[in-house]
Formats: structure tokens, sequence, C-alpha cells
């Protein structure tokens, strides 16, 4: 100071209010003064220092409309004049998770990412949440500001993680996979993808036969399934086989849903037709012993009998020689165990039969 000075300023900045966790603080500057002989005196002074929370806090780079298990960023920027504060940043995600980051010392800038595994409540096909994100620096103060996302649901597809449809038809007789005989019983394993983990599924099976299966009950997180079935007949009647289209239909609990279809061929099965002797000699007048025809197949097949019979080694007669009686009406049973009808007929000899070998 210049001789007669008798005053004096000073100015100091306070880049942070210490100790940390506090929203002020207070600090004791102290002054000396010393005169050119020596002497000297001390003065000082209570100075409480107020912690500035963050402020302009904005955003870019927000979500806006994301899909299920799709992640999304958004990325957050504030000013904080304390230029020694350190910051953490809380996010609320909207989806009952909350997550809390910390941010080093001087950075004023942080990005981040949350995947949504599934929009909710259930049975929407795209629900609302609000984002919010807090800035805090270490003395308490905080910053808050929010944005909105919609969260799309995704239909499943059917699809293995090589990209290839996955829908496998196994039978159980030695023929190819999408082959079957009638009474046949095929094995149908199927895999779908969603990329909502939190999704449930129910798969409707459409067997082409009239019939369906419905699986109301795979677990969350379940991607695979696996039904029998029956082909009970090849269906419509007087074919020697039919196609059928096997229609798979996944549902998530969202209203998302993903079709697939196979084809299957389902050939018919000639019945099994036995007798109870297979030859029979008669002399001419000589009473004849009645023989049995036994005919077994698939229950949903009707038999009928024919007859054909031979008078010598180049004539076949259709119908029956005047000497045998064929019943009407097959005795039949249904074993349904085996799913098979046995049907038996009777052939009677009448009395004094002409002359022949038949």
């Amino acid at each position: 100071l210049t001789a007669g000075a008798r005053t004096f300023s000073a100015t100091h900045r306070y880049l942070d209010d210490d100790p940390s966790g506090t929203p002020s603080d207070t600090y004791t500057p102290t002054v000396r003064v010393t005169d050119d002989d020596g002497g000297t005196d001390t003065g000082s002074i209570s100075t409480v220092v107020d912690n500035v929370a963050p402020t302009n806090i904005s955003l870019s780079d927000t979500g806006g409309d994301v899909l299920e298990g799709t992640p999304m960023l958004f990325t957050v920027e504030w000013t904080d004049v304390g230029t020694r504060d350190t910051h953490s940043v809380d996010v609320d995600w909207g989806d009952g998770t909350t997550e809390t980051f910390a941010v080093a010392t001087g950075d004023r800038t942080f990005a981040a990412s949350h995947m949504y595994l599934d929009d909710n409540p259930t049975a929407t096909p795209q629900d609302d949440y609000t984002v919010e994100i807090t800035v805090t620096d270490d003395d308490t103060g905080a910053v808050t500001t929010s944005f909105p996302v919609t969260v799309h649901n995704v239909a499943p597809e059917f699809v293995s993680a090589t990209g290839d449809p996955e829908l496998a038809i196994n039978e159980t007789n030695d023929t190819a996979d999408d082959v079957i005989d009638e009474d046949g019983t095929v094995t149908l394993r199927g895999g779908f993808l969603d990329p909502g983990l939190l999704d449930s599924h129910e798969v409707l099976v459409e067997w082409g036969d009239g019939t369906s299966d419905l699986l109301d009950s795979l677990a969350v997180g379940e991607r695979q399934f696996l039904l029998t079935h029956r082909y009970l007949d090849d269906d419509p009647t007087a074919t020697p086989q039919d196609f059928y289209s096997i229609q798979v239909t996944v549902t998530d609990d969202d209203t998302g849903v993903g079709t697939i279809s196979a084809p299957l061929l389902v050939r018919d099965v000639a019945p099994v037709v036995t007798t109870d002797t297979a030859t029979h000699e008669v002399q001419y007048s000589d009473p004849g012993d009645t023989i049995t025809v036994t005919a077994t197949d698939v229950e949903r097949d009707t038999l009928t009998a024919e007859v054909w019979f031979d008078e010598g080694p180049a004539a076949t007669t259709p119908g029956l020689p005047s000497w045998l009686e064929l019943s009407t009406d097959g005795n039949c049973v249904l074993d349904s165990a085996s799913n098979l009808r046995t049907c038996e007929w009777t052939l009677t000899p009448v009395p004094n039969p002409a002359t022949g070998i038949y």
C-alpha cells in the first residue's frame, strides 16, 4: 500500500463449498496488516459460501419411439458454476427400474442407454413411459428434466437364430418328414423369436383335419414348443392320399401375432384281409363248411365286401358262384385302444353245388 493509504480491497473465487455433502459452508478469511517497521495486526470475518445447483439441463438423442427389446439412448448436458463439484445422474426409466450413474469431476455431459424388456401393461400394442433424469452435485444441489418414450410391441416370428423358418414335422413311420400313413402320429416341433423378453405366449396349431390344439401356458421366456397329433384318416373319402396344411399361430400378450404353415401328406392304408382257411375242398353233394373272411382297417374307413371267383384257369367272374352265399353285412367291432375296426363276413355253401373247381 502506498504511504498514507489505509484501505484496500481484494477478491477471491470460491470454486466449491467444502466439505462435500452440505448445501453451504462457512469460511473465515483472515487479514494481517504489517507496517514498514514490523508492526502487525490481524482481523477476520465469517463468510458463508452457498452451493449453486446445476442449471441449464438439456437433452439430446432421446428415444421418442422404440421397440421392445431394443436399446434406447439419451444424452444429458448441464452447467455448474462449482467447477470442483462432482455429479451423479439418477434415471427413472418409467418401467419400474431406476439407475444411478457417477460422473467424473469436470464432466458436464453424460449418455446412458436402456432396454425396455416389454411394453406394459399387457394386451396393448404400445405403451407410453416418462423418463425422469436428475443431476445432483456433491453438495445436494439438483436439477431435473424428463422426456416421453413410447415402447412398441414386436410380434413374434417363426425364425431360428440363423434366420431360417423353424417348424419341423417328425413322424413315427419310416417315411419322409412330410408324409405319414393314416392312423399315424406326427410330432410338431417349433421355435420362434420375440425381443419382448417378458412377453408370454400362446400357440394355436390347426392340424388341417378340422381339429386344433392350444398351448396357452408357455412360460415367460419360453420360445419352443412340441405337440403330437394322430391323423385317423386321409380325408376326403375315395382318395388314396390327401394333403393337409398345418397352420401354427403364436400370439404374445400384447396382441402381436406370428404365423407359419407346413404341408403334410396323409396316405391311405389298405385293409388287411384274412380267411380262416386257405383252401376248402368238398365232394359233390357233400355239405360244405362256412368260411369266415376278416378285414381290419382304421376306424374311420368304411369297409365293403366284393367277391370274385375263378371258374377255370382263364375265367374270373365278379359275384358269387351259385353254390355260395355271402352275409350281407359285416359284423364289425371297434378296438378303441388301437383305433382299428375289424369286420367279418361269412361264405356259406348252398347244398348240391354244380360240379366244378372254384
